[in-house]
């Protein structure tokens, strides 16, 4: 019996050892939530990191948005790399604008304008935005006494001045006692602001710039001419003296009207490759400019104009520069001395693909 009882107390261990060694090979989950675990190695953690993101949406969209970020950086910098060579395309890049400052003597500011012009406006809202300072619109509306908007302005306290458009800076000439600066006036010469001691802004695009453009698109382009009323040599100048940098020959013509703008052009045609429309509402009509943009189109004239509308008409470059670097020139017009007229050192040129189709020239 003693045998026996020894027999079975030795298979009983044999069989506990056997079940707790497979327990020991039994993959074990606790049920316990509060059950402690070993820590996990670091190196193990690593590699499962990426488990852990895509088991988390929170964090797998963070994850993505890191992944984006840094792919996007590549991208950007390979991007850099390749734009730095490869050629420059046809748009010319805009000479880099000085940093500009806030003139600190300038504590507040009035502008006149013309009631009812969009351009005149958008940039009255672009000086008084890049300004910061204290700033007051007088509008000039025909139907009201314009003398009276220029009496309050005398009245006030503003000693500077800024007037957009002709009839602004006309007006403004009855002030005194104040720092004006004008722009948006192409014959400021003519009507004598610079001899009321007005600074301003001029209101013709680079020249350097489009005639850059214009050789790009007709390189033996060589003469162009330019036809505009009196007391203009102070602006022509400068255009002629840019164009001659590429070796371009600016003729000017001076008329006294409509009739005689026409009339010369047609002249003058026959001797040079083109024309720079300019907007001298002394020498142009409504009637006048479609005759001129007929003929130039009937004899393969190139044509810059100064209106997109003119482009329907043959013209081959519409040429402008946007509110918020005429606002920038008008901004650093303030502080220049009396009598000095800043030059517009951009321009905005379009392209008219049925002028360039038409006339077969360098689409590229």
């Amino acid at each position: 019996m003693t045998d026996s009882s020894s027999y079975i107390t030795r298979l009983c261990c044999i069989a506990m050892i056997l079940v707790a060694t497979a327990c020991s090979r039994s993959p074990f989950v606790p049920t316990d939530n509060t059950a402690t675990q070993a820590p996990i190695p670091t190196s193990t953690v690593e590699s499962l990191e990426h488990l852990d993101r895509e088991n988390s949406p929170q964090r797998s969209r963070q994850s993505s948005t890191r992944s984006v970020e840094k792919d996007s950086a590549i991208v950007q910098k390979q991007r850099k790399k390749r734009i730095a060579r490869k050629p420059q395309s046809s748009k010319l890049p805009a000479p880099e604008e000085p940093k500009l400052e806030k003139p600190t003597s300038v504590e507040s500011l009035a502008i006149v304008l013309s009631e009812g012009n969009p351009r005149d406006q958008t940039i009255a809202d672009e000086i008084r935005q890049q300004m910061g300072i204290p700033t007051q619109l007088f509008y000039l509306n025909e139907m009201l006494p314009q003398q009276r908007v220029i009496d309050v302005v005398q009245a006030s306290s503003y000693e500077y001045v800024v007037v957009i458009g002709a009839t602004a800076a006309n007006r403004a000439k009855a002030l005194s006692d104040k720092r004006v600066i004008f722009a948006q006036v192409f014959n400021y010469q003519a009507d004598g602001l610079l001899g009321a001691g007005f600074s301003g802004v001029s209101m013709i695009p680079s020249t350097q710039a489009l005639i850059s453009q214009w050789k790009k698109v007709y390189p033996p382009l060589t003469r162009l001419a330019v036809v505009t009323g009196p007391d203009n040599d102070h602006q022509v100048a400068t255009m002629i003296a840019q164009a001659a940098r590429h070796r371009v020959t600016l003729e000017h013509y001076i008329v006294n009207n409509d009739k005689e703008m026409l009339y010369v052009a047609k002249q003058v045609a026959a001797n040079v490759q083109g024309f720079w429309l300019l907007p001298d509402n002394r020498v142009l009509s409504r009637r006048g400019v479609k005759e001129f943009m007929s003929y130039t189109m009937k004899h393969n004239k190139q044509v810059a104009v100064f209106n997109r509308n003119l482009l329907k008409f043959g013209g081959l470059f519409y040429v402008t520069v946007d509110a918020n670097y005429v606002a920038k020139r008008v901004i650093r017009a303030v502080t220049s001395r009396p009598a000095t007229v800043l030059d517009l050192e951009k321009a905005k040129i379009e392209i008219n693909n049925n002028t360039i189709k038409r006339l077969k020239l360098n689409a590229s």
